[in-house]
Order: C-alpha cells, then structure tokens, then sequence
C-alpha cells in the first residue's frame, strides 16, 4: 500500500495484493482503490485475515472512507467497519490492541461525532470506546502509535503538551487514554 497508481504496469491505486512470486493476486479487488493524491500511510493485518488501512484518503473503492476502512480479505470494503473521522483529518498510524479493540491516531478532532484530539480506540465496528478518554489530547498531530506488552501506548508526532501536560513530541498513555506521568522525555530541539 503507499503513493502509485500502477504495479507492474497494472492499474492499482494506491493498494496490490501480491502472490509469494510478486504477481498480482487477480482475486484482490479494490474497485477502484484510494485516491493516491492522498495516500495509504499505514496497513495492519488482522487475525481474521481482514485489513485495516490508514491514510489521508476520503474515498476507498469509490465509497466514502475518510481516513481509515477495513477490508475483506477479496479487497472489497467491510461495511460493518464503519468509525465517521469526518470530511478533515487523516489516520496516520493504527495499533491493534486486541480482537475486539484497536487504536488510532493521526490529525482529527472528532470520531463519529465524539470529540477525540489525534488519538481514539475503537470497538469492533468503529464507534469510539468510551473507556478510553485521552482528555484534550495533544496540541499538534499524532504520527505513530507503539502498545507496549504492558498495554501502555507511546506516541509520537509533533506536539509540545498532552491534556495540559509539557510533553516535547513524545508521550506514554496508559491503558486508559490518560497521560502517563511517570514518563517524560524532556524537551527536544528541532534535531531530537
């Protein structure tokens, strides 16, 4: 997944699904792909097989996706996946955390209408969890996402505070969404 329009002079926008010699897998069907003026940024393969794609796009297989959808294993869009990011802002990066709850960050404010800054877990058809409030959030965007096997989340973008706290582009979550105040990374010029 990335930035293309063509595979080895195939039509494919934006996504190919390839066999183990590097040839198309001809049962994969985007429809129609993403809009590659704004690319895929993130895949993650789930247990079932479906996928979960992250980007800048607002359109997947001709349909309205804005920022993330979940495919079926044949590449058609899975409809019971169905998180609103809304028509500005864009998923960068996606954490799965478990079968049933996953985790998303990038630059929006709101996930199906509740207000969430750059970072949301979700539930298995894409509502928010409610259990997971990140408060205010961060004051800039979210770029990558990281679980730790203790289930606390790092993140990382370009942001100077988390609900209030001074946090210089990096911070550790707990499970719950809120700060992790036990971690701080000092302060960081423009060279790290």
């Amino acid at each position: 997944a990335g930035n293309f329009n063509f595979y080895n002079l195939v039509a494919s926008r934006g996504i190919v699904k390839l066999n183990a010699n590097g040839s198309i897998d001809s049962s994969f069907n985007t429809g129609g792909g993403v809009d590659v003026a704004n690319p895929i940024s993130s895949i993650d393969i789930l247990a079932n097989g479906k996928v979960l794609l992250s980007g800048f796009f607002g359109v997947y297989s001709n349909a309205a996706h804005a920022g993330i959808v979940r495919i079926n294993q044949n590449g058609s869009a899975d409809e019971t996946f169905a998180p609103r990011i809304g028509t500005v802002g864009a998923v960068s990066d996606i954490v799965t955390v478990s079968a049933s709850r996953i985790i998303i960050v990038g630059n929006f404010s709101f996930v199906n209408g509740v207000p969430r800054e750059k970072i949301a877990r979700l539930l298995p058809g894409g509502l928010v969890d409610a259990s997971f409030d990140p408060g205010t959030g961060v004051n800039g965007e979210i770029s990558a996402a990281f679980l730790q096997s203790d289930q606390k989340i790092l993140i990382a973008g370009n942001f100077t505070s988390f609900n209030g706290f001074g946090r210089d582009n990096i911070a550790r979550l707990e499970s719950n969404g809120s700060l992790d105040t036990s971690f701080d990374s000092g302060e960081m010029d423009e060279f790290g």
